[in-house]
C-alpha cells in the first residue's frame, strides 16, 4: 500500500509528465493532459487544505498506528487522490488502456491513503470528486 501511496506524490506526477514529454511523437499529448491535470490537482487541493485545516485522523483516539508519515497537518482533501483523479479523468479516451489503467491506479491510492491511515473516507471521496473536476477543466483547455 505504501508504494501506491509514493506514486501518488506530486513529484512522482511531474517526472511522468517530463518523461512522456521527452519520448516526444504521440505521448506528447497525453505528457501535457497529465502534467496540466496533475498541477492543476495540487494547486486547488493544497488552497482547500490550507482553508479547511482539516486536522489528520489521530492514531490516539481511532486506536490504530498510522502507517505513512504526513507531509503537513491537514487532511482534506486528500491531495495525493486528487492529482490521481485528476490525471485519470484527463487521460481518459486517450488510448485503449491508458483510461482504465489510470482509473485503477486512482482508485489504488485513494484507498492506500485510508489504509495507511493518512486521510479519512470523505477526504479521499472530496479528493477524487475535485480531481475528477480539475482534469475535465484541463481536456477542455487542452481540448
Amino acid at each position: 500500500m505504501s508504494a501506491l501511496t509514493q506514486i501518488g506524490n506530486a513529484p512522482t506526477w511531474w517526472a511522468l509528465g517530463i518523461g512522456l514529454a521527452a519520448v516526444g511523437g504521440t505521448a506528447r499529448r497525453p505528457a501535457l493532459l497529465l502534467s496540466g491535470a496533475a498541477v492543476l490537482a495540487t494547486a486547488a487541493s493544497q488552497v482547500i487544505k490550507r482553508t479547511a485545516t482539516r486536522p489528520r485522523p489521530n492514531p490516539q483516539v481511532l486506536g490504530f498506528s498510522a502507517l505513512a508519515e504526513h507531509p503537513d497537518r491537514f487532511s482534506f482533501p486528500s491531495g495525493h487522490t486528487t492529482a490521481a483523479f485528476a490525471v485519470a479523468v484527463a487521460l481518459a479516451g486517450e488510448g485503449a488502456y491508458l483510461g482504465p489503467a489510470s482509473l485503477a491506479l486512482a482508485v489504488g491510492i485513494a484507498t492506500s491513503r485510508v489504509y495507511l491511515g493518512a486521510h479519512y473516507p470523505l477526504d479521499v471521496i472530496a479528493g477524487a470528486a475535485l480531481g475528477g473536476v480539475a482534469g475535465l477543466v484541463v481536456r477542455s483547455v487542452i481540448g
